[in-house]
């Protein structure tokens, strides 16, 4: 079997143990911060909500880019997508049906994909 130094050339390996390591040494940095009392991140987000959600589909310009934000805004927030998962979706990926949108997602927050949501948030959009 070849070195990892032969696949990458220039490159340090990272044992198991380097790993442990840094990782050991980044919990005493984080354990040191809060003794100094400073507080890292933005804490829990606020859970969304219709009128929010009207809110910020009402903001969108009437122009394609708007149009384009308001579905991503209106389709992410019915099967809680992050932002990484509307990207990797095509055209072939979203079907039109009488009473909204058929979604297939191909990736998701787990190991499990999730396929074919509906789409009803599609019928109560605020125009």
């Amino acid at each position: 079997m070849a070195s990892r130094q032969q696949w990458w050339p220039g490159r340090t390996p990272v044992s198991a143990d380097d790993q442990g390591e840094a990782r050991k040494g980044l919990a005493g940095l984080e354990v040191q911060l809060l003794k100094d009392g400073e507080r890292r991140g933005r804490g829990k987000a606020v859970a969304g909500d219709i009128d929010g959600l009207y809110a910020i589909a009402r903001s969108c310009p009437d122009t394609l880019t708007g149009a384009r934000d308001k579905s991503l805004v209106l389709g992410g927030f019915h099967y809680a997508s992050r932002v990484s998962e509307p990207v990797g979706l095509l055209t072939g990926d979203v079907a039109l049906r009488t009473r909204g949108l058929i979604v297939s997602v191909l990736t998701g927050k787990t190991k499990y994909s999730v396929r074919n949501a509906s789409n009803a948030a599609s019928r109560a959009a605020p125009r």
